[in-house]
């Protein structure tokens, strides 16, 4: 195991994740903050459930971690928050895109049976806006980034379809 920790080490490297406060991301946090990585998150989440999941999860008080709390949606707003992730990382190594949205509307009951066939046009749009869009303009963003100050990076895109579950925990 000792090889195959210094072949995939993430001490000391710096992430950039999208949406990391869902199931997937907190798992990968907790590796990544056990391993001594720097992070940032980006989420949309609001300050509230921001902090009852830090609450629940006291791990992320690391110190190399850091939340950025903006709309994940609107372009501009993240070019315009992209200097104070950079300012805070010091460079990326890794981009990890988690970010999504459930497929099915939060706070209307009546469309959570819905069955995918019968989702209105607005709800679809929504979830490709998030879980595709989203995950383009920070590939677009980090690529240049990459690219102007000749870093080698990763660029990781994570999807899940446990969303179809989801409202029926």
């Amino acid at each position: 195991w000792n090889g195959m920790n210094k072949l995939f080490s993430v001490h000391n490297k710096t992430f950039l994740i999208t949406g990391g406060l869902g199931q997937i991301g907190l798992a990968l946090l907790k590796y990544l903050i056990d391993n001594n990585a720097i992070i940032a998150v980006v989420e949309k989440k609001s300050q509230i459930e921001i902090s009852k999941i830090i609450k629940k999860n006291p791990y992320l008080k690391y110190k190399k971690l850091k939340i950025f709390n903006y709309d994940i949606s609107n372009k501009n707003i993240i070019e315009k928050n992209f200097n104070k992730i950079i300012k805070f990382l010091s460079k990326i190594d890794v981009l990890i895109n988690l970010a999504a949205i459930d497929s099915k509307p939060y706070g209307k009951k009546k469309n959570y049976n819905l069955k995918f066939h019968n989702f209105p046009l607005k709800i679809i749009k929504r979830s490709i806006d998030v879980n595709l869009i989203v995950t383009l303009i920070f590939s677009q963003i980090v690529c240049k980034y990459f690219i102007k100050n000749k870093i080698e990076g990763n660029i990781i895109n994570i999807a899940s379809s446990y969303s179809l579950l989801a409202p029926n925990l």
